[in-house]
């Protein structure tokens, strides 16, 4: 009896069947980076009160962050055919770092990852390896 030997592992499996329901993982990150800068021009361009700028952080900001890293792992599994992506273990740390470090950074990190993923279809990835 030959028995098949699958070097993924079980978790790599679990995680890419999760990512295997759904190709729309890029919305989250997304949301977290068009929130940001929505966040800063509220701060910068207009006279709101501290509380309607921690409700909008606590009710939209943190939720969209907190979700956005395993996104951006499932959506990265979901779009790649083998055996590690590149990028799975560099966009979820970059993208939490730059959640600390403010809003240009984090709008830069989704934007790199919406460019090589997600728009136009992974072309430019699909550039890169050829």
């Amino acid at each position: 009896m030959i028995l098949e030997n699958d070097s993924s592992g079980p978790i790599l499996r679990s995680l890419e069947s999760i990512a295997a329901r759904t190709d729309k993982w890029w919305y989250l990150p997304m949301l977290s980076g068009v929130s940001a800068l929505f966040l800063s021009a509220v701060v910068f361009f207009t006279n709101t009160s501290a509380w309607a700028l921690e409700t909008f952080v606590v009710l939209f900001f943190l939720p969209t962050t907190v979700l956005a890293g395993p996104a951006v792992v499932f959506d990265i599994l979901n779009k790649h055919t083998g055996s590690l992506p590149p990028g799975l273990f560099f966009y979820p740390p970059a993208f939490l770092i730059a959640l600390f470090v403010g809003t240009f950074p984090l709008v830069t990190v989704v934007a790199v990852y919406l460019l090589l993923w997600v728009w136009p279809t992974g072309t430019v990835l699909r550039t890169l390896r050829n």
